[in-house]
């Protein structure tokens, strides 16, 4: 794991990484940014050891931030959308998303998940789980 520290305030904007200093992971291109108190270094090794133990071809779990930026760097996004509180069929559905996820990738569609619903609100989506298509940003629900 290499470390790389930055002052380039573009990227500061970019990752939205304010209060300052900030810890970001990048994994399979998705930035993680550390929630915690960067002086509580047992805490920090172990968010890092997690997701660095996390295997890269799972469907990413983001937050509105990463999604936002997701949307306008990519043209075809399918985005799971579900609460924290959801069982079985929440566990069921991304087994089954996990199963097209590759072929997905293949054909230039890149799958993520969030339990971050401030995205989920602007779009008036009430129930949950819910899957959305984002062709160029513009978004599609999946009926079904």
């Amino acid at each position: 794991m290499a470390f790389v520290k930055i002052s380039d305030s573009d990227m500061l904007r970019e990752y939205d990484l304010n209060p300052l200093p900030a810890l970001v992971y990048f994994r399979a291109k998705f930035p993680r940014i550390y929630p915690g108190d960067m002086h509580k270094e047992s805490n920090v090794l172990q968010w890092l050891l997690q997701l660095k133990k996390t295997p890269t071809d799972l469907i990413e779990e983001v937050d509105r931030r990463t999604l936002r930026m997701l949307l306008d760097e990519m043209d075809h996004v399918g985005v799971f959308f579900y609460e924290d509180t959801c069982t079985k069929l929440c566990v069921d559905i991304l087994h089954d998303l996990e199963t097209i996820d590759d072929e997905a990738e293949e054909e230039g569609i890149q799958m993520v998940k969030t339990t971050d619903l401030t995205v989920a609100e602007e779009l008036s989506i009430k129930e949950f789980p819910t899957l959305v298509y984002y062709q160029g940003g513009i978004p599609s629900l999946f009926k079904g």
